[in-house]
């Protein structure tokens, strides 16, 4: 008869993605939290070169600078039928 038993090698994997998933969690929470002053949009980095505050809603996080392609995302995810 044979048992089921787990080895250690057969559990490695799953506690390196613990370990990875733990890990993700902290960076979002550092950033979301201490960089962004708790403001979950600013991992969507929005710059300030391809948007304009007062078009914005007023509880996204806007950077200076370009921003990066997540701000296109979220654009497209707020309103995908505006085509301008």
């Amino acid at each position: 008869m044979h048992t089921a038993t787990t080895t250690s090698s057969e559990r490695a994997p799953r506690i390196a993605a613990l370990i990875v998933f733990v890990g993700y969690l902290t960076y979002l929470g550092e950033r979301s939290i201490v960089v962004a002053k708790g403001n979950i949009s600013s991992l969507a980095l929005i710059g300030t070169t391809f948007s304009n505050r007062r078009q914005l809603p007023s509880y996204l996080y806007q950077h200076h600078g370009n921003g990066y392609d997540g701000q296109f995302f979220l654009r497209l995810a707020l309103d995908p039928f505006v085509l301008r």
